[in-house]
C-alpha cells in the first residue's frame, strides 16, 4: 500500500481493456525498462511474473530479461505507447543501448528489428552477452545507499540504467561498490520481476582489497560507460577505433617511426595502469595479455575484421585519453581524415615524422644525421628508411668530408687505432673509414 499511495501515475487510459484499470507506474529518470516492469508488477496485484510479462510482451518470459527485453513491439502496442516508441526504450531503457554506438548501422536496425519482432536470443548471442559469466556482464546491480536516498525522497526505488553497464562496478554517486541482485537467475532470465524493496539485501560481491588509484580508475570507467552510450548520432567503427588509438599511442610515444605500434611497451603500462581492476572481468575476456600478440591488444591495434565488446574499447580510451572530450575531438579529425583521403591520410597523419624527414633532407638539404635528430630517429634508421623511398644516394652520404670531423677522423687513423674506436670517437660508421681509406692510399698505408 505505502508503494502505491508514493508511486506516481500517468494516469488511466481509454481504451476499454486490462490496461484501462491498470494502475501504470511513470518512468523514473536512468529507470530501467526491467525495473518499471517489476514496479508494474507488484502495483496491479504482483501474483504471477510470467503472466504479466505475458500482458505486457505477449510473451511468458521477454520481460524477465533484465538486460535486454524482446518482442518490443508487442510491448508498445499493449501499453499503447505510454512510455514511448520502443526503439528509445531499448537504446535509453536496456543495455542495448550500450553496445549501439559500437555497431554498424546496418547491424544495429537488423538487431532492432528482431528485438521488436521477436525474442533477444540471438540479439544477446551476436552482442557477446552469452559468452562471458561474469557478474560483470550479467547481474542486476544496485548501490545501497541510492536506494535509502530514493526511498527517503520518493517512498519507493528503482533499478538505474547507468548502474547496469559492465563498465559500472563502483556508484558514481557515493563512490561505494555496487552490491548484486540476489537471486539466481536462469539462463540470463529471473524466475521473477525483483523488486529493489525485496532486493535491498543483495550479495555484496567479493571484491579484491584495490589501491585509491585503482578505485580511482573503477570512477573513471563508469564515467566513460555513461558518456559513451548518450553520445548523440556517433558510431564507433572498428576501423576508426583503430586509427584513433594508433594516434593517440603516437602521442605517448608508443609509436615507432617506421609506423608500427610498441606493443610490448603499450602492453606493460596498460597492465601497470589498471593494476588489480583486470581481475575483475576474468582472464577469458582479455586473452593472454602476456603471450607474443599481448592478447585483444593486439586485434585491436591491427587490422582483424571482428567486433569488440564495447566494454574493451572503453578501457582502451580510458587508458589512452584524458577526458571523453579529448576522445571525441580526435575522433572526428581522424574520421574527417579517413573520408577525405582514405588509408593514405591516415598514414600520412601517423607517419608526418617520415614526411618530414625527406622534406628536410631534399628540399632543405640537410644532412640525415642532422635531419634525423630533428625527427627523433637514429641516424641508421633514417638512412635505411631514405634508401626504401629511393631518395638519392648522394643525399645520404654523411657530410664529412670538409668538416672538423674529418680533421679528428685523420688524425685518428695517424695514430693507428682499430676502426671500432675510431668510429667511436670519431661519430662516424666503420664502413665510411673503409670507404674513405679507399680513396685515400698514402693514408691507408700510414
Amino acid at each position: 500500500m505505502n508503494q502505491r499511495a508514493n508511486d506516481s501515475s500517468i494516469g488511466p487510459f481509454v481504451e476499454d481493456d486490462w490496461f484501462s484499470d491498470a494502475c501504470v507506474p511513470e518512468l523514473r529518470e536512468d529507470e530501467t525498462l526491467y525495473s518499471w516492469c517489476a514496479r508494474f508488477h507488484r502495483l496491479n496485484g504482483g501474483y504471477e511474473s510470467r503472466a504479466t510479462s505475458r500482458v505486457l510482451f505477449g510473451h511468458p518470459t521477454a520481460g524477465l530479461w533484465h538486460d535486454i527485453p524482446g518482442h518490443m513491439g508487442n510491448f508498445q502496442l499493449k501499453t499503447r505507447g505510454a512510455l514511448g516508441e520502443s526503439r528509445e526504450l531499448l537504446l535509453k531503457r536496456t543495455l542495448f543501448g550500450f553496445h549501439s554506438p559500437f555497431l554498424p548501422v546496418e547491424l544495429e536496425d537488423q538487431l532492432l528489428q528482431q528485438l521488436l519482432t521477436g525474442g533477444s536470443t540471438n540479439v544477446r548471442k551476436q552482442l557477446g552477452l552469452s559468452r562471458y559469466g561474469s557478474p560483470a556482464f550479467n547481474a542486476l546491480k544496485f548501490c545501497p545507499d541510492c536506494v535509502r536516498q530514493q526511498i527517503q525522497e520518493r517512498g519507493f526505488a528503482w533499478w538505474q540504467t547507468s548502474q547496469q553497464l559492465p563498465t559500472s562496478l563502483i556508484c558514481r554517486t557515493h563512490g561505494e561498490w555496487l552490491c548484486r541482485c540476489a537471486e539466481r537467475q536462469v539462463r540470463g532470465i529471473f524466475p521473477d520481476f525483483q523488486s529493489l524493496l525485496e532486493s535491498r539485501q543483495g550479495i555484496a560481491s567479493e571484491h579484491p582489497v584495490l589501491s585509491s588509484a585503482d578505485l580511482e580508475q573503477l570512477s573513471r570507467l563508469s564515467n566513460w560507460g555513461v558518456a559513451l552510450k548518450e553520445v548523440n548520432g556517433l558510431k564507433f567503427t572498428d576501423e576508426t577505433l583503430r586509427h584513433c588509438y594508433q594516434f593517440q599511442a603516437k602521442t605517448h610515444g608508443w609509436f615507432t617511426f617506421l609506423g608500427t605500434v610498441r606493443m610490448q611497451k603499450l602492453r606493460d603500462e596498460f597492465v601497470g595502469k589498471y593494476g588489480g581492476i583486470l581481475q575483475l572481468f576474468g582472464s577469458d575476456f582479455f586473452g593472454d595479455l602476456y603471450d607474443a600478440n599481448a592478447g585483444f591488444l593486439a586485434h585491436v591495434f591491427r587490422r582483424h575484421p571482428s567486433r569488440r565488446h564495447p566494454l574493451k574499447h572503453i578501457l582502451l580510451t580510458n587508458f589512452l585519453f584524458n577526458s571523453a572530450e579529448e576522445f571525441l575531438e580526435v575522433y572526428k579529425k581522424v574520421q574527417s581524415a579517413y573520408q577525405s583521403g582514405g588509408e593514405v591520410a591516415i598514414k600520412n597523419m601517423l607517419c608526418d615524422c617520415q614526411l618530414e624527414l625527406i622534406k628536410l633532407v631534399t628540399a632543405s638539404g640537410l644532412p640525415v644525421s642532422q635531419a634525423a635528430a630533428k625527427v627523433g630517429v637514429s641516424g641508421g634508421v633514417a638512412v635505411k628508411f631514405l634508401e626504401k623511398r629511393g631518395v638519392n644516394d648522394r643525399l645520404l652520404r654523411p657530410h664529412i668530408v670538409g668538416t672538423l670531423k674529418e680533421k679528428k677522423l685523420i688524425k685518428l687513423l695517424r695514430q693507428g687505432l682499430g676502426r671500432s674506436e675510431i668510429a667511436s670517437r670519431a661519430g662516424v660508421r666503420r664502413r665510411f673509414i673503409k670507404d674513405y681509406l679507399a680513396t685515400r692510399p698514402l693514408l691507408k698505408k700510414i
